[in-house]
């Protein structure tokens, strides 16, 4: 598929995404993208890849939400699953709730590290599924639906287990520039977190 007909299918999978990914507000450098590794943080993709791109997110932001339900998918479609595009995950609590952004991204740091990449992803799209009915009891059921993990995300979630690396993300992101969720970077360009914006930063890198 080429550049043109990516877009143009893009754009129509994710035009009614614009408005709607307006981001929940957060606080506001330079980014360096480069220095993500697969090693201690989920990615989708060929890390070697020739773009890579990073989403910062809150768990508890319903745009988040839209845009890994969304949006995502379509993206990784057409560029990751290709070998164009390494997609990494990081974590930037704003808080949008007091009471989970913490814990549910410290169970989906402990799916990732029980059970791996493809894991950590599966259980980041079903527990966004469960939005606005949060519990200890869904997040154990979706990380045991998912990879049999659930004890470990329960517990990780209940002890706030990886709260310093989601902070280390958090401040990561501040120092990026990141003031709201979602926040995209493809390379270290800081781009609107609708498809034609980043589909368009990814084809001009790939162009280069």
């Amino acid at each position: 598929m080429t550049f043109t007909s990516r877009r143009r299918f893009l754009a129509a999978a994710g035009g009614g995404l614009t408005t709607a990914l307006a981001g929940c507000i957060g606080s506001g450098g330079s980014s360096d993208i480069g220095s993500l590794s697969g090693d201690d943080r989920p990615v989708r993709g060929d890390e070697d890849a020739s773009v890579r791109m990073v989403v910062f997110s809150d768990f508890s932001c319903p745009h988040c939400a839209r845009f890994a339900l969304q949006a995502a998918p379509e993206i990784v479609e057409e560029y990751v699953a290709t070998g164009d595009v390494a997609y990494f995950h990081a974590d930037f609590p704003i808080p949008v709730s007091e009471t989970w952004s913490y814990p549910v991204a410290s169970a989906a740091r402990a799916v990732f590290e029980e059970a791996g990449h493809d894991a950590f992803w599966s259980f980041a799209s079903n527990i966004y599924r469960q939005q606005g009915r949060y519990s200890y009891d869904a997040i154990e059921t979706v990380a045991n639906d998912v990879a049999g993990v659930g004890a470990a995300a329960r517990n990780a979630a209940q002890a706030d287990e990886y709260r310093d690396t989601v902070e280390s993300d958090r401040e990561m992101g501040r120092d990026w520039g990141v003031q709201a969720t979602p926040a995209v970077f493809v390379g270290d360009t800081h781009v609107e977190n609708t498809v034609s914006s980043i589909t368009d930063e990814i084809d001009a890198q790939l162009s280069e």
